[in-house]
């Protein structure tokens, strides 16, 4: 069986693991964090991640725990200007936009990915790799390990990429951005994304 390493278990490590998994590949999943993600992050799952999710089961999953987003209402300056509804259009191709904060949806896959057989390892750091004839050979806490393919799940300052010496290709947003958590009594808040526009300076 082909020894596959996944550095990081976000997302994109967890659904990879989980496909592997399901093929009888089980993989080893690292992370450098002290445990899983707290924070909500992103929000939104879109159609074709969900489809992806579905032989899985994940996907049935996500949905209980999260909603379907049924529109996009758009705010000029706080003002509400139009709404964009997609449900006809996306359940004509049985496609959904889920809502469910990022936390929740790698608690999802974490246990999908343990109903498969796998375990994600916290406080876990690759250090070094090293790409041989026949497999990498890596350094993971200190203890050297062989595999046939590391899979650089770790995001945008990927340890992985920089050890492979692979040159970052796609772009970072320098924005700040924020979002918050919070409980409300309106039903289309629940139900829909709230796009606000405001006039730069």
């Amino acid at each position: 069986m082909k020894r596959v390493l996944i550095v990081g278990a976000g997302p994109t490590g967890l659904t990879t693991g989980i496909e592997l998994a399901r093929q009888g590949i089980i993989p080893e999943v690292i992370d450098k964090k002290q445990r899983s993600s707290s924070l909500s992050r992103a929000v939104g799952i879109l159609p074709h991640s969900m489809r992806l999710l579905e032989p899985s089961g994940a996907a049935q999953e996500i949905i209980k725990e999260g909603f379907v987003v049924s529109k996009v209402r758009f705010y000029w300056n706080e003002t509400f200007f139009t709404a964009v509804d997609f449900r006809e259009y996306l359940r004509e191709r049985d496609l959904r936009i889920v809502a469910l904060p990022q936390d929740k949806t790698e608690s999802v896959l974490t246990q999908v990915f343990s109903r498969f057989g796998g375990e994600v390892q916290y406080k876990t750091l690759l250090s070094e790799l090293y790409q041989e004839n026949g497999g990498v050979r890596v350094v993971v806490n200190g203890v050297e390990k062989h595999f046939d393919y590391v899979v650089g799940a770790d995001g945008i300052r990927s340890t992985v990429r920089n050890l492979c010496g692979i040159k970052f290709e796609g772009y970072d947003l320098d924005e700040d951005w924020s979002i918050c958590d919070l409980y409300s009594k309106e039903s289309q808040l629940v139900t829909d994304f709230h796009l606000f526009i405001k006039k730069g300076k």
